[in-house]
């Protein structure tokens, strides 16, 4: 019986049209999510937490803390926001909607979601938060964040050498490939995290996954307010914004070390993916993403989630399309990212 790893998430081709049979288009992109946020208590202070303003619209919104829970004493801060969009993100939002919506009517993509966060300031939007998309791979940040986190239990860890051995996994077939680890070969954790996360690497994921402590990874999630993953459930879906809570922590440096945080950060830069939120960007522009991809032979997925460090004005931007031919959602992920770029250097 061949094990279920994380690729049991990725159909491939000759499975998919039977899947497809059973899902066309986004009519089943709808997401759960198990989102946790504990709201500021009132203060006496000149302004109070309901007094968070709305500066274009005169609304108020109470100001939302996700706080990690599992200890006696303290909750460690993970990430906070105004509990609704800013106003200040209207325009860019109709502007963003309509591309989409024509797009959609154009028959070059069935649906889309996007979510921006101005890390400066909090200020965020969110087009069709309630769809659902298959994450592909980017489960591997989560992947990457468990091994931080296990490597805080262990310091030698990061060094341990694994040699890669063949195995019975099935992977999927990839749009998007790059280098991978090769049979025979020794490698130590962390070289297989660079590979995981620049190459996007299913073989280097493989062993990381055979070796990783799976309550570590399942636990990640809960603690993000996601659904746990289990490998198995061909259901999966998660939403652009609660996808967005992985690079939010990274960035926040709430949920390990700031060494650690650095680190995450900086492989997420190397990530070799240029064909969606860098397409059109500037070349002088860093960048830490991942890219996950989806296919059933029928229907495609392709998602971008990224940190754009803007002349220290940086934003978090994750786009999530399903559509019919790759280079139509990888133009689509590239125009997004340009309009808002466009957007974000004004302000900047």
């Amino acid at each position: 019986m061949k094990k279920k790893s994380i690729f049991y998430l990725l159909a491939s081709s000759t499975l998919g049209i039977v899947l497809a049979l059973l899902c066309i288009g986004c009519n089943d992109n709808k997401v759960e999510n198990n989102n946790t946020v504990i709201k500021q208590p009132e203060q006496s202070t000149n302004k109070t937490n309901k007094e968070v303003k709305a500066e274009d619209s005169g609304n108020y919104c109470d100001y939302n803390f996700h706080r990690l829970k599992g200890y006696k004493y303290i909750k460690p801060l993970l990430d906070g926001e105004c509990e609704c969009e800013s106003p200040r993100f209207s325009s860019l939002k109709g502007e963003l909607t309509s591309y989409i919506d024509n797009a959609v009517r154009g028959g070059i993509l069935n649906c889309s979601s996007v979510y921006l966060k101005n890390l400066t300031t909090n200020e965020w939007m969110v087009i069709n938060p309630d769809l659902g998309f298959r994450p592909g791979s980017l489960i591997k940040v989560a992947v990457l964040i468990s091994y931080l986190r296990m490597a805080e239990n262990n310091p030698g860890l990061l060094n341990t050498e694994i040699t890669y051995v063949k195995d019975n996994t099935v992977y999927p077939i990839e749009e998007y490939q790059s280098d991978n680890i090769m049979i025979g070969n020794k490698y130590k954790i962390k070289d297989l995290l660079h590979y995981m996360v620049a190459n996007s690497d299913n073989h280097a994921t493989v062993v990381l996954e055979n070796f990783m402590d799976m309550a570590v990874f399942k636990k990640t999630f809960s603690d993000l307010g996601l659904k746990e993953l289990s490998f198995s459930d061909t259901s999966y879906r998660v939403s652009a914004k609660s996808y967005s809570n992985f690079f939010s922590v990274i960035y926040n440096a709430g949920y390990f070390s700031n060494a650690s945080s650095e680190y995450a950060a900086s492989l997420l830069t190397e990530c070799t993916f240029r064909d969606g939120l860098m397409k059109y960007l500037p070349s002088t522009i860093k960048v830490a993403h991942k890219f996950g991809e989806w296919g059933n032979g029928i229907n495609k997925e392709l998602h971008e989630t990224g940190i754009i460090y803007l002349n220290g004005n940086p934003y978090l931007l994750t786009v999530m399309t399903n559509g019919n031919k790759w280079d139509n959602l990888s133009d689509i992920i590239g125009t997004i990212s340009k309009i808002v770029y466009d957007k974000m250097a004004i302000r900047s």
